[in-house]
């Protein structure tokens, strides 16, 4: 005891937002994208490993790579006024399902890369996955092209993905070009 009171210890939930948003939480329905919080990281390491085979990532990843990754290159831009990308959790009913968000950002040219992943189990299910992709597609649409005023958001998949590759096409991204096993697709301000 100090001072006669009992020392309690509190847990503390400490948001991790990124100064250049409005917003720490975006919701639609039930889905929503805000920050990626400390507990979030470890979950998305196991989801990339378990597909890698769909990401531009090359081996697995420890939990220690991970923890450095998120300190070194996620948490440190959050207070930039013009971070490289913007990462966030996908939830649904408040339940990590997933993240994604804005990488390569070109604030130049006010261009971005789409980045979106979610949990191994629901890929397995083309309803899930559609449904899932849209509501994304449809929230990050908002930050982007409304909120961040971006003209033009891309996103890179491989040829291989015809479903994942229709589910783009059915929201609104169009085929620009084919280079290799990959596929560039675009989503324009005004689409």
């Amino acid at each position: 005891m100090i001072g006669g009171a009992q020392n309690v210890c509190t847990n503390i939930l400490i948001m991790k937002n990124y100064k250049i948003l409005k917003s720490n939480k975006y919701t639609l329905g039930k889905f929503s994208l805000g920050p990626i919080l400390d507990k979030d990281i470890e979950k998305i390491r196991v989801w990339r490993n378990e597909q890698i085979d769909v990401l531009r990532q090359n081996t697995i990843i420890t939990s220690e790579q991970q923890d450095q990754y998120y300190k070194n290159n996620v948490w440190s831009e959050l207070s930039q006024t013009n971070p490289s990308q913007i990462l966030l959790s996908f939830r649904f009913e408040d339940r990590l399902i997933g993240y994604g968000g804005l990488v390569y950002i070109d604030w130049k040219q006010m261009k971005a890369e789409m980045s979106f992943l979610v949990e191994t189990i629901r890929t397995k299910n083309p309803d899930i996955y559609y449904k899932d992709m849209k509501n994304f597609i449809l929230i990050l649409k908002l930050i982007a092209l409304n909120e961040l005023k971006m003209c033009e958001i891309i996103t890179e998949t491989y040829c291989h993905r015809l479903s994942h590759i229709s589910f783009l096409e059915q929201n609104g991204f169009l085929l620009s070009k084919k280079e290799n096993s990959s596929l560039y697709h675009s989503l324009k301000r005004g689409q």
